[in-house]
């Protein structure tokens, strides 16, 4: 059983504490989904869906053919918001960044030949590309570069007094996103100092926001951008959350020093510390094997990042044929705020529990599944019977979601151990 961290979370003010106290490269992808999860039930539902369709597709598809395939083709859409003229960065910066992109992705990246040997064998081509829109929504001729001038400083990292991105509203300061079913939308935008940007998981947030948000300091390789991350490489880290992939160390925080969690990926070894700042070279051991930190999830200088794994691509791939199909071609042109789907039906009792807890509300024969704020299976049940006790000994006190799924359907709720 993987052991799991539930993080206690005090709302917005603090993180913006947190964040206040960041001196180096810092990704908030993990910290604010984790968040929205423990915060917002509709968020959690929907995320959990969202893990059960990706779980689906990939046990009926272990292996992933390098050719034979057409690359997909992903259209983008470029939000720039700029206060002072210098974050309003120039078309050829973004040019830079989407080739990046197209190389990281592509396994075309010109250092991929300094990967360890060790960890050659596993590099992958992710067979995505990436194309800056020609037309917009409403079907008229675009360069894919949106500019917005704001008056918000550090409008990456902006909430409204309802808590809503601003950077993700023109109303409130920002852009408004184009169908994200559709579109991949990057809001560029300053960000307080350290905070090299974050990004939307799948099902994670409302589609008027979901997307990626990137600080220019950290876009493309011209102009703003700075080094040690200066090469395009925060966009690849940040597009590899969007498409579901962890930080190579697991967990919520920048490190995991007893070596307690993981990122779901077969392939990457188990890690505790994250690299921000360093450019290794040889072999450096943590967790008792070798850590991947050239892997584009970790916190190493840009120069030194240089793959994706074939198990990552096969995270990846499970997001395009599930919550993220539309991007393929085909999906709702909308940005409509969504209806909070009904509650769920069943009933876990005594909730807070200690050393076991009943279920009803569901039928016979349930797959019952426990899992952590990310979604991540701590604790699996097949065949439940209602109202039959589930030991809780060998879970860790915290917030977990309790998914039943049966003939009829998948419902959850929330339950909380305590010790």
């Amino acid at each position: 059983m993987q052991k799991v961290k539930i993080p206690i979370l005090l709302g917005w003010s603090w993180l913006l504490f947190w964040v206040g106290s960041a001196q180096a490269q810092q990704c908030l992808a993990e910290v604010l989904l984790s968040q929205s999860i423990s915060t917002n039930s509709y968020a959690s539902q929907k995320r959990l869906q969202a893990q059960a369709q990706m779980e689906h597709w990939l046990q009926s598809h272990s292996f992933i053919p390098e050719s034979g395939r057409v690359v997909v083709e992903i259209p983008v859409v470029v939000h720039i918001v700029w206060r002072v003229p210098g974050e309003n960065i120039s078309d050829e910066q973004v040019f830079s960044q989407i080739n990046v992109l197209n190389e990281d992705f592509r396994l075309l990246n010109a250092n991929q030949s300094q990967i360890l040997p060790l960890f050659q064998g596993l590099k992958a081509d992710l067979e995505i590309a990436f194309v800056l829109a020609q037309e917009d929504p409403a079907g008229q001729p675009s360069t894919g570069i949106v500019r917005r001038q704001t008056t918000y400083a550090e409008v990456g990292l902006a909430r409204t007094p309802d808590n809503r991105r601003r950077i993700c509203y023109t109303e409130a300061g920002g852009s408004d996103a184009w169908c994200p079913n559709q579109y991949l939308n990057i809001w560029v935008g300053q960000f307080p100092a350290g905070i090299s940007g974050e990004a939307s998981f799948p099902a994670q947030d409302t589609l008027l926001e979901d997307g990626v948000r990137i600080d220019p300091e950290h876009f493309g390789t011209l102009g703003s951008a700075t080094a040690p991350y200066h090469q395009g490489r925060t966009a690849t880290h940040e597009i590899g959350h969007f498409f579901n992939l962890y930080h190579l160390w697991g967990g919520t925080g920048d490190e995991d020093p007893l070596c307690q969690y993981d990122d779901e990926v077969v392939d990457t070894p188990e890690q505790n510390y994250n690299y921000r700042g360093q450019c290794p070279s040889g072999l450096q051991i943590s967790c008792g094997s070798p850590d991947m930190y050239q892997n584009f999830l970790n916190y190493t200088d840009d120069a030194c990042l240089a793959l994706f794994t074939q198990g990552q691509k096969a995270r990846v791939w499970a997001v395009l044929n599930g919550p993220r199909m539309g991007l393929m071609g085909g999906g709702d042109c909308t940005v409509d705020l969504e209806v909070p789907m009904p509650g769920p039906a069943l009933l876990a009792f005594p909730n807070p529990g200690a050393t076991q807890c009943q279920i009803q509300g569901i039928g016979s024969g349930a797959e019952i599944a426990f899992l952590d704020a990310w979604g991540r299976l701590i604790l699996r049940v097949e065949q439940y019977e209602p109202l039959a006790p589930i030991q809780l000994a060998t879970l860790p006190a915290g917030l977990y979601f309790i998914r039943a799924r049966w003939n009829s359907g998948i419902s959850t709720t929330r339950y909380m151990v305590i010790r």
